[in-house]
C-alpha cells in the first residue's frame, strides 16, 4: 500500500508536533487510527478517568473468533488476514478522498508491551509502506510523561502532593520514583531496541533524532521531503520552535533537572545500553554528575516556575 506510511515513536518524543506541521504544510493526511498492537482494555484519559481503547487488529481478532469466515469457505487466519488488509484500505481510501491529499502518515504510539506486534504487522499487511522512525532522548521523554500523567498515575507520589495537592510543607527532594521509571524507561527502550533490529533488514526505516530535527529543522525536513516525496512550500514556516513538544504551552526544562542520582541508576540499569547506542551517552558516567537531591523549582521556556502551572 504505497499510499500509506508510518511514523513511529514514543509518545511524547515529537511526533505530535512533527505530524501537525506535515499535515498543514504538505500534501500528507497525519491519521493516529490504532491498527496494530492488539490491545485491548481501558487506559487512563487526560482527565485520569478509565477509557476503553481498542486496536483494529484487536477487534478483528476478536471477530474472527466469532465468525472465522465459514460461510466464506476460509479458514481463520484467512479471514483475520483479509478482513484486516481489506480495513485498512478503506480507512486509507476514506482519508484520502475526504482530504484530497495522495498520502497518508499514520502516527503510531506503540501501548507499553505491543512494539513487537506493531512492527511486525506493519510488515506483514503493509510491506511497501516507509517506516519513520522518530527517536528523542528518552529521559525527556519521562520527564514529560510523568507531568502529562500526574492526574492519571501519581497519586501517592510526591511529585503529585508537591504539584497536585499543593502541600506547603513538602519540600520535593526527588521528582521521581523506582517504578515509574523502570516502567516507562523499559517501555521506551522496547520502542527503540525492536526499532534498531529492523534497522538491520534490506531496506531499513527511516531513522529521526528529535534533536537533530531541533538543531537543524529544515534539514531534517529536506530529508523526509525526499522520502515521504512531498515538497516543502516555499512560503512555509520552518522554525525548531514548531516542533518542540509543549506541555500546557511551555517548553520544559531539560531532563537533568528532574533526576537525581537514585533516578539515573535505575535509568541506566534499565535502558542504558539503548541511550549509548542513539549516541546520547558513553557509558555511565552521566549518572555520577547527577545530584543526591533536587534543588526546585525549575523554570519553563517562558520563565513560569513549573509549580505554578496548570496541571489540571
Amino acid at each position: 500500500m504505497s499510499q500509506l506510511h508510518f511514523l513511529i515513536a514514543a509518545e511524547n518524543s515529537g511526533a505530535e508536533r512533527l505530524a501537525r506541521w506535515l499535515n498543514e504544510n504538505s500534501d500528507i493526511t497525519v491519521t493516529d487510527s490504532h491498527f496494530f498492537g492488539q490491545f485491548g482494555g481501558l487506559w487512563p484519559g487526560r482527565e485520569g478517568k478509565l477509557e476503553s481503547q481498542l486496536t483494529w487488529d484487536r477487534m478483528v481478532r476478536a471477530q474472527a473468533k466469532r465468525n472465522s469466515g465459514r460461510f466464506l469457505d476460509l479458514d481463520r487466519a484467512s479471514y483475520q488476514r483479509k478482513l484486516m488488509a481489506n480495513l485498512i484500505g478503506s480507512v486509507v481510501e476514506f482519508h484520502l478522498k475526504e482530504s484530497g491529499d495522495s498520502r497518508l502518515l499514520e502516527k503510531v504510539c506503540p501501548y507499553p508491551g505491543t512494539s513487537r506486534i506493531v512492527f511486525a504487522n506493519i510488515r506483514r499487511y503493509c510491506p511497501e509502506s516507509t517506516m519513520i522512525r522518530l527517536v528523542r532522548d528518552g529521559r525527556d521523554v519521562l520527564v514529560h510523561h510523568a507531568l502529562a500523567w500526574l492526574t492519571r498515575d501519581a497519586q501517592g507520589t510526591d511529585r503529585y502532593s508537591y504539584l497536585i495537592e499543593r502541600r506547603p510543607d513538602l519540600g520535593l527532594g526527588r521528582f521521581f520514583d523506582d517504578h515509574f521509571i523502570e516502567r516507562w524507561a523499559l517501555w521506551w527502550s522496547e520502542i527503540v531496541r525492536l526499532g534498531r533490529k529492523i534497522q538491520k533488514i534490506k531496506e531499513p526505516p527511516f531513522l529521526l533524532r528529535y534533536e537533530d530535527l531541533m538543531r537543524e529543522p529544515g534539514n531534517g525536513l529536506e530529508q523526509l521531503s525526499s522520502i515521504l516525496k512531498f515538497e516543502v512550500p516555499i512560503e512555509a514556516e520552518i522554525k525548531a520552535s514548531q516542533f518542540q513538544p509543549r506541555f500546557r504551552g511551555q517548553v520544559l526544562p531539560g531532563w537533568s533537572n528532574f533526576f537525581v542520582r537514585r533516578d539515573g541508576e535505575v535509568f541506566q540499569r534499565v535502558a542504558g545500553d539503548v541511550l549509548e547506542a542513539m549516541n546520547y551517552e558513553v557509558g555511565d558516567r552521566w549518572v555520577d554528575d547527577l545530584p543526591e537531591k533536587l534543588s526546585w523549582p525549575p523554570r519553563c521556556s517562558q520563565g513560569e516556575l513549573l509549580e505554578g502551572l496548570p496541571f489540571v
